[in-house]
Parts: structure tokens; sequence; C-alpha cells
């Protein structure tokens, strides 16, 4: 009987699995309006995808598949990818640099036609094109261009139960993160950098990850932005940054990762972070599903107390790796809130930001016993790439 019962179980078990597969193998560039059809086989879905067809096209997103085991489906992507952001431009080509965004998808999502994360990425790209225009314009210079590249996995495994998928998922995700996510996103960096590092053009390195995605950027950026802090650059070398900025938001990794960052940063005057996290407090995937995901993982492990590395006092390695680091209080420093009155600031920007988007940082220095305890904002991913000054000083 109980075998009969796991004979009938397995193959629903399996119809309920998303297939680890690549969604596209097609390197002819191909408009987003036009992409394939979902379930399309993947020699007809372009991992080149532009705003338009033809030139001039306000984007170009280029998408780069990694499997389970953190290997690329295809080479072929990566290499195409990297070939964008070397390429010289042509005669008629007048753009004075590149912005290019690195972005992993987070928790139910891939590179499948169709997918939303997919789609509000390219939205942030054309809304980034628009605002770099503006500001080109403004200055009486010419635009950069903006190019995208979409770090795909699969975040969506299963069609049923999905919220089960909770530690394979975030483990993959790291797992991810550390292998050729890393080399993807090194080869990008020297190939966005080099093509400036001998003129005038000034390019910009954004990389972003959200929920499992910030777990898997993370990952495969941790230690290079250790190693920088351990190791500066001398003053006056023209030593390139590990990114531009990198923002991560919804984070879904715990506290506890990011405590060895922490103990050896040193604020400098005048000058944005490197590393930037935002949390929703509504965000109920990192404050209650993460916890409890986390707090069965963490059960039977040994933790002790330590110094908090921000500020004077003592924090608790237990609840430091039971929550999501936006959710653990003793490591937050800024709260983002509402302002009341923001047309004024609002219409400074190409692309003004609704009222109840613009928001003001708490000092680090302010402390914590505040009404607003956490990395707490209302606004969409694009808000925070859509003034100018956002793409313009990579912070």
């Amino acid at each position: 009987m109980k075998r009969g019962l796991i004979a009938l179980a397995w193959p629903l078990l399996l119809a309920s699995c998303y297939p680890m597969k690549q969604h596209r193998a097609s390197s002819q560039p191909t408009a987003l309006s036009r992409d394939c059809k979902p379930d399309s086989d993947a020699k007809a879905c372009s991992f080149i995808l532009t705003e338009r067809a033809g030139a001039p096209s306000k984007y170009t997103l280029a998408v780069v598949e990694l499997d389970d085991q953190g290997t690329a489906y295809s080479p072929l992507q990566l290499d195409r990818a990297v070939e964008l952001l070397s390429e010289k431009p042509g005669a008629a080509d007048t753009w004075a640099g590149q912005i290019v965004v690195a972005y992993a998808h987070g928790w139910f999502h891939d590179a499948r036609p169709g997918d939303t994360n997919l789609a509000l990425f390219a939205e942030l790209l054309e809304v980034m094109s628009a605002s770099e225009s503006s500001a080109a314009k403004a200055a009486a210079r010419a635009p950069r261009r903006v190019v995208g590249i979409y770090l795909a996995w699969r975040g969506a495994s299963a069609r049923f139960g999905k919220y089960l998928t909770f530690w394979n998922r975030k483990e993959t995700a790291h797992r991810i993160g550390e292998r050729e996510a890393m080399v993807a996103l090194t080869r990008v960096r020297r190939a966005v950098y080099e093509a400036a590092a001998n003129t005038a053009k000034r390019n910009r390195f954004i990389v972003l990850g959200h929920s499992f995605g910030a777990a898997l950027i993370y990952s495969a950026l941790s230690q290079l932005v250790t190693n920088t802090l351990l190791d500066p650059p001398a003053k006056g070398a023209k030593t390139p940054p590990v990114a531009d900025a990198i923002i991560l938001f919804n984070a879904a990794f715990e506290a506890g990762r990011l405590h060895h960052l922490l103990r050896y940063l040193k604020p400098q005057q005048g000058s944005g972070p490197t590393l930037a996290l935002f949390t929703s407090k509504s965000d109920g995937a990192t404050r209650v599903a993460f916890r409890m995901g986390r707090r069965l993982d963490t059960l039977f492990l040994n933790f002790r107390e330590i110094a908090n590395p921000l500020r004077t006092g003592a924090v608790q390695q237990r609840p430091a790796n039971a929550n999501a680091i936006g959710h653990f209080a003793p490591y937050v420093t800024h709260d983002l809130r509402t302002l009341e009155k923001a047309g004024a600031a609002c219409q400074r920007s190409p692309h003004p930001i609704p009222t109840r988007c613009a928001a003001r940082a708490r000092p680090p220095n302010q402390p914590l016993e505040s009404t607003h305890r956490g990395w707490a904002t209302s606004c969409r991913l694009r808000w925070f790439a859509s003034p100018p000054t956002t793409s313009e000083a990579g912070r």
C-alpha cells in the first residue's frame, strides 16, 4: 500500500516542478514587444532584447542564464553581452559612454518570455535612458547608452507548494553567486571600465538584486567588496571600483552574512555608499517567511554574543542569522520616510517622483529607538534610478 502511494505521488511531484532548462538560445536581437510566446522553443527566443526594432533603441538588454549549479547554459550569452559593451560605436553613434545595469531577479522568476521581472527590468532601463537623455540635454552633452544585463536563474522551481522551495532556492542562489555569477559580473565590470580607461567617456556600472537575487549578488561580490575595504587603492590610483553602486532590494539573506563586512567599514566624507540595501517593512517574504525558514535552519546551531560592528553594544548571533538583513534592527543605519510636501523636489527630476515615494534618510548616528525601525520605503524599484544624479554619480 505504502509503495503504491509513493508510486502515485511521484509523477505528481515531478509534474509540479518547473524543469531546469535554458529559455533563450537565439542571438538575433529582438524588440521586447516582439518577444517569443510563453512555452516557445528556446531557439526561437532571443537573449538580446531591445526597446524597438532597428536603431536607435533606448536600451539593449542581454540575458545571461545560469543553471542550479551556477554554470552558464550557453557561454555565448555572456560572451555576447561582453561584446556589446566592448563594441566600438559606429560613425553615426554619438554616445558619451555607457550606463550598464546588471540585475539578478528574485524568487518565483526566471528568463521565460512574459516573466514580469524581465518586463519591469526593461521598463527600468527605458526610464533610465529617458533620464540620461534629459540630463545630457540640460548639460549640453551627448547621452550615454543604457545596457542591461539580466542574470537569470531558476527562481521558480515549482508550480504547487512554491513557498516550500524556500530552503532549496536560497541555497541555490548563494551557490550560483559563488560560481559563474561572480565570473559574469567580473567580466562585465572589466568591459565597462576598460572601455572608458583611455577615453573621456564616463561609463557607470550599477548592480541590482532583489530577494534571493540579492543573495546571489551579495555572494558574488561581498568578498570583492571586503578585499577593497581591507586593501584600498592608493590615493590617486586609477583603480576601478567593484561597481559604482551595488543596490539590493528586499534582500533575502541573513544579517549575519554582513557582519564581517561591517567590521571594516570606514565612512568617507562626501562619498556615497558602494553597497546599499533597501527593505520594505511591509515585505512579508523577508519579514515573515524568511524568519520562519531560517529559524528552522538554525534551530540546532550554536551561537554567542558578539560586538556590534556599527555602534556601541552587542548583538546576538542567533537572531542575526535568523532575520533578513533589512529586518535586523542593530544593523539598520537609515530610515526612508514619506515627505508630505515633495512637489518642488519632485519637479527637479525629468521623471517626477510620486509624493508617496519622496523620502529622506535618518542619519547613521541617530539612536535606533525610533518610530521607524528598519529600511522602509513604499517606492518601486525604478524610483531609485530615475533621478539623473543616481546614474550620474553612480550612487
